[in-house]
């Protein structure tokens, strides 16, 4: 009688392959997460942006003008001087590098999200317009309801 000889186990070719498989997995679904994460942190910008929107329609209500904006390199933060403490806190940013990294005075968050830019700008005294440029690309406008 003939003795069959069985090998259990896999061949290392095989488990080589199962291994790449497994590793372009988790490959796409990490970058297919990491886009999701930047569109989660662009919806928390525009809640920041129609806050910053009510806040200038209090402070149109109470005045009867816009506050006005800087120029250059300064336009955020004195946009942010002219509206005061008291409409509105101190926006931050969910930049992931830095946790909730404040805007620096020219609009662009602390910690290295570099696409991400807040804009304010006055038209006239009864105009403004809001830019956000988002992490995920594109823009949006906010300007007055008016």
């Amino acid at each position: 009688m003939k003795k069959i000889n069985f090998k259990s186990g896999f061949t290392l070719v095989e488990l080589m392959i199962v291994m790449a498989v497994i590793a372009i997995l988790v490959t796409m679904a990490f970058f297919g997460l990491s886009k999701a994460q930047a569109s989660a942190r662009d919806v928390q910008r525009q809640q920041t942006m129609s806050a910053i929107r009510a806040a200038l329609e209090r402070y149109y209500g109470d005045v009867r003008v816009y506050p006005t904006a800087g120029t250059g390199a300064t336009q955020w933060s004195t946009f942010l001087t002219n509206i005061g403490a008291s409409y509105i806190a101190t926006p931050t940013d969910p930049c992931p590098t830095a946790g909730a990294s404040v805007i620096n005075a020219n609009g662009n968050p602390t910690g290295g999200c570099t696409p991400v830019r807040y804009l304010y700008s006055q038209t006239t005294t009864a105009d403004y317009t809001l830019t956000l440029t988002k992490e995920s690309g594109g823009s949006n406008n906010f300007s007055n309801p008016q």
